[in-house]
C-alpha cells in the first residue's frame, strides 16, 4: 500500500477526520512523509479541507467529486464549494461575491464555466424571480424556490388547484352529510373523515399523477376551511372535517 493509499483508506473508513486524528491513525508515515502525503492528496483534489468549530476537518473524495473537481481552477472551486454547502435552497450571485470576496468579473466567469460544464444550474425563485439563484445540477430545488405543487412553469395553477379542493370536498361532503338533506351529523359522529385519509383518498383516486404531500393536502382542505365550506374539528389525536350543509358560496 502506497502512503496515498493509506491515507484515503483511512478517510474512507471513517468519513471525516481532523489533520492530528488522520496522523495518528498514519503513525507509520514519518512527519515529512505525511505533510508531503496530505499535500499531493489536496493538490490532486482528493482531499477536501473543512473548518468546523475551529477545526480543520478532512474528507476524502469520491471518484466522481474528484474528477469534477479536477476540471476547476482555483475560484470555480471556491464558488463552487458556496452552491454546494448552501443544499437544494441554493444561494444567488450577490451572496456568493459577498461570501468569497472575490471580484464580480472572477465570480461571473466561474459560474459561466460551472454551468458549461453542468456542475451547477440557474434555479428561478417564484418568490425572487429577479434573483439569479444557483444550486448543484443533480440536486432538485426546495419547494421554497419552485413554489411546489402548485406552481406550473413559475406561474399558479390556480385549475389544477380548484379541481382538486372540489373532489376533497365531494370526498368530505359523501363521508359527514347524511342523504337526508333534512338531517346533519353531531360532532359526536365517529366517521368525519381525517386529514390522513382525506390524503389517502387523493393518493389512490388517481386524480393526479402530480405526488402530494400530508401538508399539500392539508393546504386545501383548509382553504375549504377558510372558505367556509369546511368545518374543522380538532381531536387530540388528528383533525376530522366536516362539511357544511348550508354553505352558499
Amino acid at each position: 500500500m502506497t502512503k496515498q493509499e493509506l491515507i484515503l483508506s483511512i478517510l474512507n473508513k471513517t468519513n471525516s477526520i481532523t489533520i492530528e486524528g488522520l496522523q495518528q491513525e498514519a503513525n507509520e508515515l514519518t512527519q515529512e512523509e505525511f505533510q508531503e502525503t496530505l499535500n499531493i492528496l489536496v493538490s490532486e483534489k482528493r482531499i477536501e479541507v473543512l473548518t468546523l468549530q475551529g477545526k480543520m476537518i478532512l474528507k476524502a473524495r469520491n471518484d466522481d467529486e474528484v474528477q469534477r473537481y479536477q476540471t476547476m481552477n482555483q475560484n470555480e472551486i471556491i464558488v463552487y464549494q458556496f452552491i454546494k454547502d448552501a443544499g437544494n435552497k441554493g444561494t444567488w450571485v450577490k451572496h456568493i461575491k459577498e461570501k468569497s470576496g472575490l471580484h464580480t468579473k472572477i465570480v461571473n466567469d466561474a459560474i459561466k464555466s460551472l454551468e458549461k460544464h453542468k456542475h451547477i444550474k440557474l434555479i428561478k425563485s417564484v418568490k425572487n424571480p429577479t434573483k439569479k439563484v444557483y444550486m448543484l445540477y443533480d440536486l432538485e430545488p426546495n419547494e421554497e424556490l419552485t413554489g411546489g405543487s402548485w406552481y406550473d412553469d413559475e406561474k399558479m395553477d390556480i385549475e389544477f388547484i380548484n379541481q382538486l379542493s372540489n373532489h376533497i370536498l365531494k370526498f368530505i361532503q359523501s363521508k359527514s352529510l347524511p342523504t337526508n338533506e333534512q338531517k346533519i351529523y353531531s360532532t359526536r359522529y365517529a366517521h368525519f373523515p381525517s386529514l390522513s385519509q382525506i390524503h389517502s383518498f387523493i393518493t389512490k383516486s388517481g386524480i393526479t399523477t402530480q405526488p402530494l404531500s400530508m401538508e399539500d393536502v392539508k393546504s386545501l382542505v383548509e382553504r375549504l376551511v377558510y372558505d367556509g365550506q369546511v368545518k374543522r374539528l380538532d381531536l387530540e389525536e388528528d383533525q376530522i372535517y366536516q362539511a357544511k350543509r348550508n354553505y352558499n358560496g
